[in-house]
C-alpha cells in the first residue's frame, strides 16, 4: 500500500509539473501587443480610441484564435483581415472602426 501511495505521489507531482510548464509556454509564446502611446497618435485618433481598440482586440479576436502583431500586416491586408473576420467577432461599426485604429497604430 505504502508503495502505491508513492507512485501516485508522484504521477501527481509529475502531472502537476506538466501541466504548469505547458501553461507557462502558452502564455509566455502569445503574441505581446504594444501598448498604445501618444506617439501613436494621428488626426482623428485619439488615445482612448486606440486603448479601446486593443481592448476590443484582444477580447474578441482573442478568444478563438492567436493575435497576430499589428506591425506584422499593412493597412490594406488588415482591412481585408478585419472585414473576412467582423461577423464572426460580432463587431459593430464603432468597434469595428476602434479595432482598425489599433491594429493600424492610428494610421488609416
Amino acid at each position: 500500500m505504502k508503495n502505491l501511495t508513492k507512485t501516485f505521489h508522484f504521477k501527481f507531482i509529475l502531472a502537476s509539473a506538466l501541466i504548469s510548464v505547458s501553461l507557462f509556454f502558452v502564455v509566455s509564446c502569445k503574441t505581446a501587443l504594444y501598448v498604445p502611446t501618444e506617439a501613436n497618435l494621428t488626426q482623428g485618433t485619439s488615445l482612448k480610441d486606440l486603448q479601446d481598440g486593443r481592448e476590443i482586440y484582444s477580447n474578441r479576436c482573442g478568444r478563438c484564435h492567436w493575435l497576430h502583431a499589428p506591425e506584422k500586416y499593412s493597412p490594406d491586408q488588415w482591412k481585408t483581415y478585419l472585414n473576412k473576420m467582423r461577423k464572426r467577432a460580432k463587431l459593430n461599426d464603432a468597434e469595428y472602426s476602434l479595432v482598425e485604429k489599433y491594429v493600424n497604430k492610428g494610421r488609416q
